[in-house]
């Protein structure tokens, strides 16, 4: 089976010059881009900025197959101006693509969608769907709305016709007050943003809605997994199902989604194989964000679990594989 790590970053080149230019600015936009830019593990690293052509021998050092790229960042929501967010859009779906026809073999991405603005971003991914390497939509999980929120309907229909995979990502505090002390931002704030996304469609009833989205969450689900008893609890006692959405309890829709190695931990492999199964658990690094002086550290961790080893290889890289070629993209 192949290696697949299905969390990495980078922004096109062209993009991260327009940010910068963006970061000089005073909107609520430049803001954003300036505090990403003044990141010295974002702003200063090569890999992050959009150096694929050099990565391949990272990869190959790693034993590293294939990489499903994405920003990580919304970037395109850097820019206020409509259309300028719909050619960053475009521009990184685009480049992405591009890496794919260069290293057929070695690149897939998630399209980045150009939100806040919901038509655009469904007029971009039925474009970006037909580019070469197209292997899902990355949505970041705050732009302004709420995940459940109806006028986001027609993106995820688009979605749902394309049985498509959606991968969420925290978009990065706009304000990271206390978060931003002590890089509390990275180690908490984000994933915690991907547990009020995730949860947000399951009680919001998205996923009843759109049954053939097949959700990823990164970074193993925030905090989401860890907290199944209390969401529980609160979900059949303290409000009872009736005053949601959704049709099921949520642990069933926990079941159903995949989530993301990216917690370098094995105690907490452990607990979503569990409770979701190892067959719903990808490999990842969320590189170059992390495992940045070596790469291999994140297969090392599930090289590492004592689980049987065709479900080690599952999580390397066959679960991905799988989702990928049902959905015509491998």
């Amino acid at each position: 089976m192949p290696t697949i790590d299905v969390q990495v970053h980078t922004v096109p080149r062209t993009v991260w010059a327009e940010m910068l230019k963006v970061s000089n600015g005073s909107s609520v936009g430049a803001l954003r881009a300036r505090h990403l830019c003044e990141m010295p593990i974002f702003g200063k690293d090569p890999q992050m900025l959009g150096a694929l052509d050099d990565r391949i021998p990272i990869m190959d050092d790693a034993g590293v197959d294939m990489e499903v790229l994405c920003t990580g960042m919304n970037n395109a929501s850097l820019f206020e101006d409509r259309a300028q967010n719909v050619d960053m859009a475009r521009a990184t779906n685009d480049a992405f693509s591009g890496a794919n026809l260069s290293y057929p073999q070695r690149y897939r991405f998630f399209a980045t969608p150009p939100l806040p603005h919901v038509q655009e971003s469904v007029d971009e991914i039925r474009r970006a769907s037909k580019l070469p390497g197209f292997a899902g939509v990355m949505m970041p999980a705050d732009f302004g709305m709420p995940m459940d929120d109806e006028r986001l309907d027609d993106l995820y229909a688009e979605i749902n016709r394309l049985r498509g995979l959606l991968f969420l990502h925290p978009n990065g505090a706009d304000n990271p007050g206390r978060y931003g002390r002590w890089g509390l931002e990275t180690m908490i704030g984000w994933p915690a943003l991907n547990a009020l996304a995730i949860m947000e469609m399951i009680l919001g009833g998205v996923l009843d809605r759109f049954p053939d989205i097949t959700l990823i969450t990164p970074h193993l689900s925030g905090t989401m997994l860890f907290l199944a008893g209390r969401i529980d609890r609160y979900f059949n006692d303290m409000r009872g199902p009736a005053f949601f959405k959704c049709q099921e309890q949520p642990i069933w829709y926990m079941k159903r989604m995949y989530h993301d190695s990216v917690s370098f931990q094995h105690s907490a492999l452990e607990l979503a194989r569990t409770m979701v199964g190892s067959d719903h658990i990808l490999a990842a690094s969320d590189y170059p964000w992390q495992c940045r002086k070596r790469y291999a550290d994140f297969l090392d961790v599930v090289d590492t679990l004592d689980w049987a080893d065709e479900e080690r290889a599952g999580v390397r890289g066959g679960n991905m594989e799988r989702l990928l070629r049902e959905r015509g993209c491998w």
